[in-house]
């Protein structure tokens, strides 16, 4: 767990992870750690859903909230 490590043990894990040319599955409750090693989601949204982001942790969020934001009839503040 990332939470565990001190913060130069931690900054090299991102720096190695970063630089890893391979396929991980992460599991992490630590958002900026996720965010700063990732680029491609699988997003299990339950009932047997898996959803395919290309993105970040933070732009995936984003998009939630854009969606959610559509749906009630509202725009996105980015607009």
């Amino acid at each position: 767990p990332s939470v565990d490590c001190d913060l130069n043990t931690l900054a090299a894990l991102e720096t190695y992870l970063q630089e890893f040319d391979g396929v991980l599955i992460i599991v992490s409750h630590d958002r900026a750690f996720v965010d700063k090693v990732t680029d491609h989601l699988f997003v299990f949204e339950g009932d047997g859903e898996v959803k395919d982001f290309v993105g970040t942790l933070s732009e995936y969020a984003s998009t939630l909230v854009d969606i959610e934001t559509k749906n009630m009839g509202g725009e996105s503040s980015d607009t």
